[in-house]
């Protein structure tokens, strides 16, 4: 590896991108660091191609915003390594790439003959990230999994939904984010490890403890006293059921946590709005929420009815405005189209107009999740299926343009 140059911190970095669903968001934030990530596809197109919604609700290998969102800013590039002409061009690759970032089923890339031994033959510096459900090793190392299950088994979802139902998931695939993230997270030390000692790594990544070190109020509070986090539905899950934090408004949702030492301002609030509360808010500063010391459940209960009265007769921007003022913990719970219409994310420029040849115009996206003048970052559209074939092969490996048509006629592209 060569010295990043400064205006992209991972210019001089290329990463072989053979994830499945899992990882794929990591080496997105790798690509818009700067990194040269190269999607490997197989001939027919990866997964998160037919996986809606699409642009313009019209499905197509091209028009997947999962496949956008994932992939974009990414070279895109077909390799069948079912059979050994791929695996042969697959091995080329590794000798030219830094980092390999895999979430293949256990075992396979082995019965493959592409294990991580047989790639340091070829790259002996080379950086592998493997991600997977439960890891490399151990009981269940060869159970299948997905986003559902490693939620389940990390301990996300037991926290998640009213107490008085099963649990429920959280629709978007926290796990596998989480896996992408914090597997980003150790290939990039690895890196720099890589700058300090010219070694390579091997990295194991659970996608199931990923999730589970995420949850330091289930994980620890079990640890330390024994007793089990509950769910609280729109609360804060604790050990008491929790309190609530969601309530309806006039035009959709808020979240209010309520603090001990904030009930001296939500009287004044609710006083100067001429709100009858029929008992003294103020009262219950210093309190406890729960507990020893809280204010009676026959009080709680008072509250948390003019509370939900309250809000309900207000906008959450005007909740928001007028209770951040008030040095009050509020904020609206924003729809994906509140996001996109945000005037505070607007003036940060998070999101982008990409334009999309595949989707026939453009597209807002979001940007950098960051902003720094000494990481700027890249933007672009996702790759269309092959779209790189003849860059990386014939530029970057060398192949002469009758190979790469052979090659295509056979499958092995």
């Amino acid at each position: 590896m060569t010295a990043f140059p400064s205006h992209l911190p991972l210019h001089a970095l290329r990463v072989l991108d053979l994830t499945a669903e899992m990882g794929s968001i990591g080496t997105r934030l790798l690509a818009g660091l700067g990194a040269e990530v190269i999607r490997i596809e197989p001939p027919g197109g990866h997964a998160d191609r037919r996986r809606p919604p699409f642009a313009g609700n019209e499905p197509g290998v091209e028009r997947s915003l999962v496949w956008f969102q994932f992939s974009a800013g990414k070279l895109g590039i077909t390799l069948n390594l079912d059979q050994e002409d791929g695996r042969a061009i697959f091995r080329r690759l590794v000798a030219v790439a830094d980092v390999l970032v895999e979430s293949q089923p256990v075992g396979r890339l082995a019965e493959l003959g592409l294990d991580y031994g047989n790639l340091c033959a070829i790259r002996p510096d080379l950086i592998q990230l493997s991600l997977s459900p439960f890891g490399q090793a151990g009981p269940y190392s060869r159970f299948a999994g997905s986003d559902l299950i490693e939620v389940a088994m990390g301990g996300l979802m037991y926290l998640c939904g009213d107490p008085d139902r099963p649990p429920v998931r959280v629709t978007a695939e926290q796990a596998y984010a989480q896996a992408g993230i914090q597997g980003t997270v150790a290939a990039l030390v690895a890196v720099w490890q890589h700058a300090v000692t010219g070694e390579g790594a091997l990295i194991d990544l659970s996608a199931e403890e990923a999730m589970t070190w995420t949850l330091a109020n289930n994980r620890l509070t079990y640890s330390g006293t024994g007793a089990i986090t509950k769910r609280a539905g729109g609360g804060r899950a604790d050990l008491s059921g929790g309190n609530r934090i969601i309530y309806p408004c006039a035009d959709g949702y808020v979240g209010f946590l309520r603090r001990s030492d904030g009930h001296i301002a939500l009287h004044h609030w609710l006083d100067d709005e001429h709100v009858e509360t029929g008992m003294i808010v103020a009262d219950l500063q210093g309190k406890p929420l729960y507990g020893e010391g809280a204010a009676s459940p026959e009080l709680r209960a008072r509250l948390e009815q003019v509370l939900q009265s309250f809000f309900a007769t207000h906008k959450k921007r005007d909740l928001v405005r007028e209770g951040q003022r008030r040095n009050l913990i509020i904020a609206e719970v924003a729809s994906p189209g509140d996001l996109v219409e945000s005037d505070h994310l607007r003036q940060r420029g998070f999101f982008e107009r990409i334009d999309v040849p595949q989707f026939g115009g453009s597209v807002m996206a979001p940007g950098a999740p960051f902003v720094s003048r000494a990481m700027p970052w890249k933007s672009g559209r996702p790759p269309g299926l092959g779209e790189h074939n003849l860059f990386v092969y014939e530029t970057l490996l060398g192949l002469e343009r009758d190979e790469v048509i052979t090659l295509r006629a056979i499958g092995a592209i």
